[in-house]
């Protein structure tokens, strides 16, 4: 269920991070600098999710298939 949920939710951030600088700011500042601040902030999602992805452990299951020899039934 969770992975399903990743793009609406991102969807919900993304239109609420557009929300909220198109309050806090004036039309000259976001042009300005304004529209930059949400690429940053998916820099440092990107690095977080890195950092996840490459400190995760696979599965004993999953590590014993790939040291397995493949099987002929595999390779048709």
């Amino acid at each position: 269920m969770f992975p399903q949920l990743g793009a609406p939710i991102g969807f919900v951030f993304s239109g609420g991070v557009f929300l909220l600088l198109s309050e806090r700011l004036t039309d000259d500042q976001f042009f300005a600098y304004g529209w930059r601040i949400p690429f940053l902030a998916s820099a440092a999602l990107v690095l977080v999710g890195l950092y996840v992805r490459l400190t995760i452990t696979e599965t004993p299951v999953f590590r014993e298939a790939l040291d397995a020899p493949a099987s002929a039934s595999r390779c048709r």
